[in-house]
């Protein structure tokens, strides 16, 4: 959804100024809990500290759904 294709484009700007690694952080709560998975159902890999979750350019990525397009202004 809106998450996977936010997180697309954030990886596709990352890639284009030469950032390697990206490292994402999930804060456990009532409210949020159905984003539990989003980081490593989205290619990220666990690090050390919990909630913690690293992208390294290389590793698979889910595309942008096609039906959502993202507008950056530019």
């Amino acid at each position: 959804g809106v998450e996977t294709a936010v997180l697309s484009h954030i990886v596709k700007m990352a890639r284009e100024r030469g950032v390697t690694r990206l490292t994402g952080q999930y804060c456990p709560s009532k409210r949020n809990g159905i984003a539990a998975d989003f980081y490593t159902n989205s290619g990220f890999v666990a690090v050390d500290s919990p909630g913690l979750f690293s992208w390294t350019d290389g590793q698979a990525l889910p595309d942008c759904p096609s039906y959502i397009s993202v507008n950056t202004g530019e």
